[in-house]
């Protein structure tokens, strides 16, 4: 206790994870609706649709190729 002082100087330093600042910085949640959630599932199982979808005509364009390349080789299969 300081007393019949006129002045007093002095600085208080405290850096540390207890401050004020540090304290602050941890990084907001993040905070989705129902709708968001509903609509990035639908998203994600359109994307896997069209990439089902994608291999089964890479296939099918790969076997009518190795028929009309093959020619009368594989006869049961000519329907393509």
């Amino acid at each position: 206790m300081l007393r019949n002082t006129r002045w007093i100087y002095g600085v208080v330093v405290f850096t540390g994870h207890e401050t004020k600042l540090m304290r602050n910085t941890t990084a907001a949640p993040i905070k989705r609706t129902r709708v968001e959630r509903m609509t990035n599932v639908q998203i994600l199982f359109l994307f896997i649709l069209l990439l089902i979808l994608s291999l089964i005509c890479c296939f099918g364009i790969l076997a009518r190729s190795l028929v009309r390349i093959l020619g009368g080789l594989l006869f049961f299969i000519s329907f393509f």
